[in-house]
């Protein structure tokens, strides 16, 4: 007779029984659990607001687990049921899973799971949660099996049934391959070109390419052949990335748009178990400079010095070196746009701080802890990023404690995995509380290299190896969520920041002097500007080279950051050009301060390859009038100054016309 308490649905397509004698049924519409001694059927079924229910309900298979927890199959993933509380964990294709429809599980010997899925077999291993999954590579009748068409033999041969057969195997003879695979790189095409780089002399090491063929495509072979298409690379280009890129499934990648310069390309590959080749494979490049940028060019612009007179030749010069300062900021803006979505779709959450606790306060469901504490490791040494369970008392002490105890940091540090505390160790944070607390550690280091701790403290605290290793799994994500965190204050500050002065770019010294513009005139505040070049930058870039003339923009921002106020803003123009912004500045103190940075700069001198450089600078200065009306007029103001003082001899100081009457 029909009962209330019943199945969820009447189609039972699993049975299995676990070993306190329990039926479990699995249906379509959620799996029952019968307790034949007392009659009583209890179901379990998919909660959307739960998170630790079944992931679906239409159920697969089942199979008894460790003492007390069931293996469930479900069209939407595996389940493991913890039958006393009734929580389940749940893994997928983001945990590892070749395909979230579950036909059937068996156990081999050694405790491992073996799952047939829509999309080829996979062996589980309960301890450190690890898949290895096997396609119609590896010998499988199909990717695609059938549900309830699996068997265990009494001599451990497992057998699973799929729409073209069945496989039969012994899991203790399947073998992981082991073999390094030898990576190379095969071809590559630039232009419209195609070069072969495995010749039958060997590998070609190094190539040159044309500045016009600014698409490079590069083609990457394994030798390993058990199958291919799950061989895997990483690779970078020193010169252009910070970091590796991984590649998987293919086996070609571009880079575009290249600039001139020597770069190297190094090469990682791993076979279809996730060996990874010792040896990088390097591929030397050279990408050739413009015709505008060779020798013979400069040598036609020499020429032509004999020619044009110099008011001609300088506005001409002024007029291209404009024109790249605009094609170098475009491309900045397009950089800085791409960077302000990347920021913005990597993670919602940006603040270290609450990261952290949003870590801790996780982390009760799983250990009972009444204090806990999150060290974070930077520039300036550690820091509590975060804490639970702190006295107002105790905080000091506690920020002090890795300061002071940096032999434990450097035995946690040098341990890696979370472990208890020694006793005399857990009586360092406690300091003169009774009893002391058992503290449960997780160190965690960063991308960056540098050490994170969590440390949750119980007087009774008692926690297994499960324990330990979900904390540390939870620490982990939120390490990488920290150094996502971290990412993302990097690339903004590279966004603001000219990468060779370290000073502001152009971009970003409008921006705040537009608002310092704006403040000004509304107060009604005196305030000036000035433009420092750097004279004769060319003869130093030709007579000592590119590195030597970087020697000396990386100088002349220095001495600037020294002789002037922390309120002034510094920013880099363009080329050898900077420009000052000097709040609450009236135009006799600008000059004052612009001739004593351009006597600073003359009073120093720069070893250079060839000899000793004396660098001098001119300098335009400006100052704000009642008939400004914005700050690109201002800068035009001194841009002119600047250039009356490259006429007017160099290595001098001039006022801008507009200020000549202006009261000082």
């Amino acid at each position: 007779p029909k009962r209330s308490d019943s199945l969820p649905d009447d189609g039972v397509v699993a049975i299995c029984q676990t070993s306190d004698g329990s039926l479990w049924l699995g249906t379509s519409n959620g799996l029952a659990r019968f307790d034949g001694n007392h009659d009583v059927f209890k179901v379990y079924k998919k909660d959307t607001a739960n998170a630790h229910s079944l992931s679906y309900n239409d159920i697969q298979s089942c199979s008894p687990g460790a003492a007390g927890q069931l293996w469930v199959g479900t069209a939407s993933g595996l389940d493991l049921l913890d039958m006393a509380n009734g929580n389940v964990t749940r893994y997928s294709t983001r945990s590892g899973l070749p395909n979230d429809t579950i036909y059937a599980i068996l156990h081999d010997k050694s405790a491992n799971l073996w799952i047939s899925t829509d999309d080829g077999l996979s062996r589980f291993d309960p301890h450190d949660g690890s898949f290895r999954n096997f396609g119609t590579v590896d010998g499988l009748q199909s990717a695609e099996f059938n549900g309830g068409a699996a068997y265990r033999a009494a001599d451990g041969e497992l057998f699973f049934g799929g729409i073209n057969g069945f496989n039969a195997f012994y899991p203790e003879r399947i073998h992981r391959n082991r073999n390094v695979p030898h990576v190379a790189i095969t071809a590559f095409t630039h232009g419209d070109r195609k070069d072969a780089l495995l010749t039958g002399q060997g590998p070609v090491t190094r190539v040159s390419v044309r500045y016009s063929e600014n698409v490079l495509t590069f083609a990457l072979a394994a030798f390993d052949y058990a199958a291919p298409n799950r061989n895997q690379f990483s690779y970078r280009l020193d010169g252009f990335d910070q970091g590796w890129h991984a590649l998987r499934g293919q086996h070609l990648f571009t880079y575009t748009n290249l600039d001139p310069g020597e770069y190297e390309l190094r090469i990682r590959g791993s076979n279809s178990d996730g060996v990874w080749s010792k040896q990088e494979t390097t591929l030397a490049i050279n990408v050739l400079p413009p015709p505008w940028r060779t020798w013979w060019a400069y040598a036609l612009y020499a020429a032509l010095l004999f020619v044009f007179i110099v008011i001609g030749l300088k506005l001409f010069a002024r007029s291209v070196k404009r024109e790249q300062a605009l094609a170098n900021e475009h491309q900045k803006r397009l950089w800085a746009e791409t960077l302000h979505n990347l920021i913005h779709s990597v993670m919602t959450m940006r603040d270290e701080r609450t990261i952290a606790e949003q870590l801790i306060d996780a982390l009760i469901n799983f250990v009972h802890y009444d204090r806990a504490l999150f060290y974070m490791e930077d520039n300036e040494g550690y820091r509590l990023l975060a804490s639970r369970g702190v006295g107002q008392g105790e905080l000091d002490r506690l920020e002090r404690w890795p300061a002071e105890h940096s032999r434990i940091l450097l035995q946690l540090r040098q341990g890696r995995k979370p472990q208890l505390l020694a006793p005399e160790y857990a009586a360092t944070l406690d300091g003169e509380v009774q009893p002391v607390r058992r503290y449960l550690a997780v160190p965690l280091p960063s991308s960056s290299g540098g050490f994170r701790l969590l440390l949750a403290g119980h007087a009774d605290l008692a926690i297994e190896q499960q324990g330990m290793d979900i904390a540390a799994a939870m620490a982990k994500q939120i390490s990488v969520a920290l150094d996502n965190a971290q990412l993302i204050h990097e690339l903004e500050n590279l966004a603001t920041t000219d990468s060779l002065t370290r000073l502001h770019n152009r971009r970003h010294f409008l921006e705040r002097a537009e608002a310092e513009f704006e403040r000004s005139r509304r107060y009604q505040r005196p305030l000036s500007i000035f433009l420092l070049d750097a004279d004769h930058f060319k003869q130093i870039n030709d007579s000592y080279g590119h590195e030597t003339g970087d020697q000396v923009l990386r100088l002349l921002a220095s001495i600037c950051r020294q002789n002037l106020r922390q309120l002034d803003v510094i920013g880099r123009y363009g080329g050898e050009e900077f420009v000052v912004f000097l709040p609450e500045t009236s135009m006799a103190k600008a000059m004052e301060v612009a001739e004593r940075l351009r006597a600073g700069v003359e009073e120093i001198s720069l070893d250079g390859p060839g000899g000793t450089i004396k660098v001098t600078v001119s300098i335009g200065v400006a100052t704000a009038t009642s008939q400004t009306d914005s700050i690109a007029a201002l800068i035009n103001d001194a841009d002119r100054a600047l250039y009356e003082a490259k006429r007017g001899g160099r290595n001098r100081v001039v006022l801008s016309r507009n200020d000549l009457g202006v009261d000082a």
